[in-house]
């Protein structure tokens, strides 16, 4: 986690680190997708796959993920696990930041097998 809030990997890094330390475990539970689109043009700067582990130690660190984007501080991951585990489907989260004209959005995403 400190390797990826420093930028030195990116969450697909990150992922597969988790699955290699958890025998892949993370690939069975549901994830989040967080997607950061222009407000205007509603073109999709950035679309991240989230697996349900490293969101879990993100809440274990008290992050909240759109401080990570830079688009406010107000998605706690925690909530957003408990939302998970809840059954909560569809848009979890959405922050919108008019200054610089962006929507940050957390949905929930089925268990997928994402391979090698």
């Amino acid at each position: 986690m400190e390797a990826l809030e420093r930028g030195e990997i990116n969450a697909r890094e990150a992922g597969r680190l988790l699955d290699a330390l958890t025998g892949g475990e993370s690939r069975a539970k549901p994830a989040v997708r967080i997607r950061v689109v222009e407000t205007d043009s509603g073109w999709v700067k950035t679309d991240v796959l989230v697996p349900r582990a490293l969101l879990e130690s993100a809440a274990q660190l008290g992050l909240r993920l759109d401080a990570l984007w830079g688009l406010g501080n107000q998605v706690e991951a925690a909530a957003v696990l408990a939302a998970l585990q809840s059954g909560a489907e569809g848009l979890l989260a959405q922050v919108e930041d008019e200054s610089s004209g962006q929507r940050l959005e957390v949905l929930a995403e089925p268990p997928q097998y994402s391979g090698k």
